[in-house]
């Protein structure tokens, strides 16, 4: 007698929906999708600080009329100061407070049918982001924006598909 049919038969366990890695497509329709996704929540940040600047400057416009014309001179010289802090806050709020509280999914993200895993769910089985890996994933977003776009470009020179983004944060985009 063999000692094999005295063995246990090994049944694979089923990993469709806890590999993320087998759910990341390697086509280009997946980096239509990220792009498209990502412009899309560039403009809801541009939309969203044109809706608080507008807020403000009618603020301004109604209730200080009664101040000196030097000081709503200044006030209104200002505005770039102002814009520039409001897109600033407006941008982190928007991109970490949707990965983290969004699980993994900005609204341009949801949209495309598109998702954020964290590395550390192969070993902990955490689906979610972390509030780190979600600032981190912002820094990452901050510093393509900064350059005009041009880093967002990395994503399409390597062949898993990550950018800058996704190296910060030690993350990966998969489709949901």
């Amino acid at each position: 007698m063999s000692s094999n049919q005295n063995l246990p038969t090994i049944i694979p366990f089923p990993r469709v929906n806890k590999n993320p890695e087998a759910r990341l497509p390697g086509d280009s329709d997946f980096m239509r999708k990220r792009v498209y996704a990502t412009t899309l929540d560039l403009f809801f940040v541009g939309l969203i600080n044109k809706a608080l600047m507008f807020t403000y400057l009618n603020f301004m416009k109604s209730f200080y009329y009664q101040l000196p014309f030097s000081f709503q001179y200044k006030l209104e010289n200002g505005i770039v100061n102002i814009s520039t802090l409001s897109l600033f806050v407006v941008f982190w709020g928007y991109f970490m407070m949707s990965y983290y509280w969004g699980e993994g999914r900005t609204p341009g993200k949801m949209l495309f049918g598109l998702k954020v895993h964290s590395m550390n769910f192969k070993y902990h089985g955490q689906y979610h982001l972390t509030l780190a890996e979600s600032f981190k994933r912002t820094a990452g977003y901050f510093f393509c924006y900064l350059s005009f776009g041009l880093l967002y470009g990395i994503a399409f020179l390597t062949p898993d598909r990550k950018g800058l983004p996704d190296w910060f944060s030690k993350t990966m985009v998969v489709t949901d």
